[in-house]
């Protein structure tokens, strides 16, 4: 048996008995005490949960403002101690409690025996989808070079004629919107996906739960850009569709697709969470944090290298499975690193914010010049073999996740969303609650009749409340008692 699971016991048990003190206590105070260290047990508990904002409401609000609340009622009307425990004041008392329990019996217990004694498993949140383009379709262009000026006017107009044009520079762009298109599971027809562009995602978007097939053409003419890639998407799930690779129709080469599974669950607090992909080098990379000096840190250890930075992620193979991380909310310098400890790529100045998720997502540039060595009249485009191309992280792949469990801004959600009317009942019956102390605390016994034609007893004398309210003064003889000898 753990410590965590001893304290539990140790303290719910505790929290029993005070619960069960304050129902049998005579003495209404103390019956408020036992109350306030039933709620001291229970934010011991929450901090247990690892949750002390929570802990903290408890301790504040319940054992604070509200107790006061009731001990300062229960002092007023002078009700500590109960006058008389053998009369029963409300007799419809315990008729009413026994039928309302018997009630909340039945109701919590039939759907438990209909079912088995097995809770209704409930359907879930339907699956959320967005397509990343990161695919390389290898187009060589050449674009038209930038107009000279006007040359001012001579004396040779031939001279002028006969002036070379510039040359058209020849680049090489990764171009081309794609269609999706998603077949199967429970859709009446194909959700088709028109004009992805290179470099850009898509909003997520709900899709049933469900297989499906993928299907990848280009937009332009409708050739087949991917093999049929068979998705399956479940219940509460959220994913990226990436579509990475090089597509040359010439050299028969297609994209790629890998589903990046996301998550909305809640990251540390203070924390945010990475997903990288490498579609971009045939290297084993890391994800590490540069430090305040912005380069990387390394010591001899037994004769081997050992890297300082922290790694936020590692063994973040090409075309792998995506590897996950965290790291603490700031502005740092980051870098992709490979085995040999060479940057492979930068993020300087990158923010990361707390309950967030990013997809790093490591591919081609967007635009290169074609090499001075290139083949124009290879089938498809082909480079040598020394030719890289430069390195891009796809930028806007972030969302929120779920709020840190125990922050204010987790506490309200769940508590408006989830259990908002466990809270509006709560509220109700501390109402309740509230009225219930006001009358119970009533001392009984014979009602006194007002005596009605019985002058009021005042501390001053008419004469004196009449010059106060005049500003004048009212001169009058007093009667005197005699002093006894008649006279």
């Amino acid at each position: 048996m753990g410590v965590d699971v001893l304290l539990f016991l140790v303290v719910g048990a505790l929290a029993v008995g005070c619960a069960i003190g304050m129902l049998i206590s005579d003495n209404a105070v103390h019956s408020a005490l036992f109350l306030i260290a039933n709620f001291g047990c229970v934010a011991f508990m929450y901090l247990m949960l690892d949750a002390p904002f929570i802990a903290m409401v408890q301790i504040a609000v319940y054992a604070g403002a509200i107790m006061v609340l009731f001990l300062f009622v229960i002092m007023l009307l002078g009700a500590e101690q109960s006058h008389d425990t053998t009369t029963v004041t409300f007799r419809w008392l315990t008729g009413a409690a026994t039928i309302l329990g018997a009630s909340l019996l039945f109701a919590l217990g039939l759907p438990l025996v209909i079912g088995g004694f097995q809770l209704p498993e409930t359907a879930g949140r339907a699956p959320l989808l967005r397509v990343v383009n990161a695919g390389v379709s290898l187009v060589r262009t050449q674009e038209i070079a930038p107009a000279e000026p006007a040359a001012a006017a001579t004396a040779d107009p031939a001279a002028t004629a006969e002036a070379p044009a510039a040359a058209p520079a020849e680049v090489v762009r990764f171009s081309g919107e794609v269609q999706v298109t998603l077949t199967g599971g429970s859709l009446s027809e194909p959700l088709v996906l028109n004009n992805v562009p290179f470099g850009e995602a898509t909003d997520f978007f709900d899709v049933p739960a469900g297989d499906y097939t993928v299907q990848l053409l280009r937009q332009e003419d409708g050739q087949i850009m991917a093999a049929p890639y068979p998705l399956t998407l479940a219940a509460d799930s959220v994913t990226t569709l990436t579509l990475f690779g090089e597509y040359d129709f010439e050299a028969r080469k297609l994209l790629k697709l890998v589903p990046v599974a996301n998550s909305l669950a809640q990251v540390g607090n203070d924390e945010g969470r990475f997903i990288l992909f490498n579609a971009y080098t045939p290297q084993t990379l890391s994800f590490i944090d540069l430090g305040p000096d912005q380069a990387i840190n390394t010591t001899t250890r037994d004769g081997a290298t050992v890297l300082l930075d922290t790694v936020i992620a590692a063994d973040i193979a090409f075309e792998g499975a995506p590897v996950t991380g965290t790291y603490r909310e700031g502005t740092y310098s980051l870098a992709l690193i490979n085995s040999d400890l060479e940057i492979i790529h930068r993020l300087d100045n990158y923010t990361i914010t707390a309950d967030t998720e990013k997809t790093l997502l490591l591919m081609p540039d967007g635009e290169q010049p074609v090499p001075a060595d290139a083949d124009p009249d290879s089938g498809g485009i082909q480079f040598p073999a020394g030719f890289t191309f430069r390195s891009t992280v796809l930028p806007g792949l972030v969302f929120d996740t779920e709020p840190s469990f125990g922050s204010p801004l987790g506490i309200g959600r769940i508590l408006f969303t989830v259990y908002l009317l466990p809270v509006n009942l709560v509220g109700l019956l501390l109402l309740v609650a509230l009225v219930g102390v006001i009358v119970i605390s009533r001392p009984s016994g014979e009602k006194q009749e007002r005596r009605a034609n019985i002058r009021r007893r005042v501390s001053r004398p008419l004469v004196n409340v009449i010059a106060q309210q005049t500003g004048g003064e009212v001169t009058t003889e007093t009667p005197k008692l005699g002093s006894g000898d008649g006279s």
